[in-house]
């Protein structure tokens, strides 16, 4: 039997004080009963003894805690889950807000993060192209890693996470089924919307679940909704075999209403890093599974702020970043990533790397080191002069430039292969000296193309 209780102590923020309460869990759903028939739902957060801290997550407007009752339901928050989900859109609670019917579900899931079983859990080894030098050649990405991509107000995150979208594909994919489960959460509409646009413009929106949450919203609803896209996610990669990439935007947002709850509740924002951690550890590939989850998950933060202990919590939990740069964009690289601030912990090569994989991984190698010493010479040319180089460090300012200008920068509706990008690559080693590609040996310098220096340094 449910019980109702009028014990309300007080209403502080979105969390509310109840006493005398017994039988129930963290966690667990509740009902506030308003005076006027009306029905908020809550959440159990924390117990001590017979008090309950209750997190609201609706609207807090118009409650009086002394006139309304509260009702836990015995249940944690779950989630009404089909293949009817794709092509919808839903509110941070799993509400259908696109003004169709709800759908009929198959069954409900628990949004409470459920990791993958470490021995359970298959390597990303299978490569994702992506039309885009900068990833596929640098920073590579594979079906079931995590990927957080870090950037700033005003820097064109919104197209390089687009045109990923559009132009991802399988190496070795035949006859998979793909989904996407995108999650906004406080950004306004015009940045959902903006989003939700570039899915229909890829093909992809009936295929796509989509969770909004914008900043309006209480904290603990938008705290919710990516746990709500995760668990659409698992349920479509690991019940229906899809191949599911997840796209959640704004880890910053994320991280405010998660520091919100905590902060009301008197408590430091520990839930952060836990936050962060458990949302990765809820994508991956299984060893039991034909499907996967793989998460790209878009961090911004103001003036490029590369010191915030968000962007660092952010990049700890996943397996690798994307870094995009002010300088670049400034510059008219477009896109504008920071190859020597970008990392993949995923190399895509689950064995040994036979020959050709242990040449191209030896030029990635090479073009990162020759880039960094690029750039830290046209810094110093920048402040100095010129003629602060000597003759054997002006060719790798050329390079840094070339590198930036051919390699990096890239037609948003021109992707290149694999063999373009690698191609690519080993023409702009030609500009430098041999003797000072000291991580190449002496095989790999013959795949280094002879009289390609003036196109590598001029060609667009």
């Amino acid at each position: 039997m449910i019980k109702e209780y009028r014990t309300i102590r007080q209403l502080s923020g979105t969390l509310l004080t109840v006493d005398r309460v017994t039988g129930v869990t963290c966690g667990e759903l509740g009902e506030l009963l308003l005076p006027d028939g009306g029905i908020r739902r809550c959440r159990i957060q924390e117990i001590t003894g017979e008090t309950a801290v209750v997190e609201l997550l609706e609207s807090s407007t118009g409650i009086h805690p002394s006139r309304c009752k509260i009702r836990f339901l015995g249940d944690p928050l779950r989630l009404a889950v089909s293949e009817d989900m794709l092509g919808r859109v839903f509110n941070g609670l799993g509400d259908p807000i696109d003004g169709a019917p709800a759908i009929l579900p198959e069954a409900y899931r628990d949004i409470g993060a459920i990791s993958i079983n470490p021995i359970a859990r298959d390597y990303p080894a299978r490569p994702i192209r992506t039309g885009l030098s900068a990833v596929d050649g640098l920073t590579p990405l594979c079906l079931g890693q995590t990927l957080t991509i870090c950037s700033s107000p005003g820097l064109p995150h919104g197209q390089l996470v687009s045109q990923i979208f559009r132009q991802a594909t399988l190496a070795d994919g035949d006859g998979e089924r793909f989904a996407v489960v995108f999650a906004a959460v406080g950004v306004s509409f015009d940045e959902a919307d903006f989003f939700l646009q570039e899915l229909r413009r890829a093909g992809a929106a009936a295929r796509t679940v989509s969770f909004l949450s914008p900043a309006g919203d209480p904290a603990g609803a938008r705290a919710t909704a990516f746990q709500m896209a995760l668990t659409a996610a698992e349920y479509l990669a690991f019940e229906r075999d899809m191949q599911v990439l997840v796209l959640l935007t704004d880890l910053a947002g994320y991280a405010e209403a998660l520091g919100e709850t905590n902060s009301v509740a008197g408590e430091l924002p520990i839930r952060i890093s836990s936050g962060f951690a458990s949302l990765c550890e809820r994508a991956g590939c299984r060893a039991d599974r034909r499907g996967s989850i793989t998460l790209l998950s878009l961090l911004t933060l103001p003036e490029d702020d590369r010191s915030s202990p968000v962007r660092e919590l952010a990049g700890c939990a996943a397996d690798g970043r994307l870094v995009l740069s002010q300088e670049l964009h400034r510059a008219g690289i477009d896109p504008p990533v920071d190859a020597l601030a970008s990392r993949s912990h995923v190399t895509g090569w689950k064995s040994p790397l036979d020959g050709t994989q242990a040449d191209r991984a030896a030029a990635v190698s090479q073009l990162l080191e020759a880039y960094a010493t690029g750039w830290e010479r046209r810094n110093l040319m920048h402040t100095l002069g010129e003629g602060a180089l000597t003759q054997t460090e002006l060719p790798f300012v050329h390079f840094a430039d070339a590198f930036e200008r051919r390699y990096i920068a890239q037609n948003s509706n021109e992707p290149r292969s694999s063999e373009q990008t690698e191609r690519l690559g080993w023409e702009l080693l030609s500009l430098l000296p041999r003797h000072e590609l000291k991580r190449l040996t002496p095989e790999q310098l013959k795949r280094i193309p002879d009289g390609s220096q003036e196109s590598a340094l001029h060609s667009k």
